[in-house]
């Protein structure tokens, strides 16, 4: 989960692993999403695009998005509005 809002994240961390179905990795800094993609190899991305550093539209358009960490993982696109 990328996101800027380490209050979101950790929410949503709880909310998700509190179902026993998911392990979740939170990575509240855009500019380490790559690396940390690298390091956990997710199923799934959960990437906020509404950031207000403008680094989501960078992380999404990426090269590594588009590699091979991102070739079997889906990205969802999160653009809600919520207060860091």
């Amino acid at each position: 989960m990328i996101d800027n809002s380490r209050d979101f994240t950790r929410a949503a961390k709880l909310a998700l692993e509190r179902t026993g179905r998911y392990s979740v990795w939170e990575e509240n800094e855009p500019a380490r999403a790559h690396q940390t993609a690298q390091r956990v190899q997710p199923d799934l991305i959960l990437l906020d695009i509404a950031m207000p550093e403008t680094m989501a539209a960078k992380v999404a358009r990426a090269d590594w998005i588009r590699s091979d960490i991102a070739q079997n993982t889906g990205c969802l696109f999160d653009s809600s509005r919520h207060k860091s």
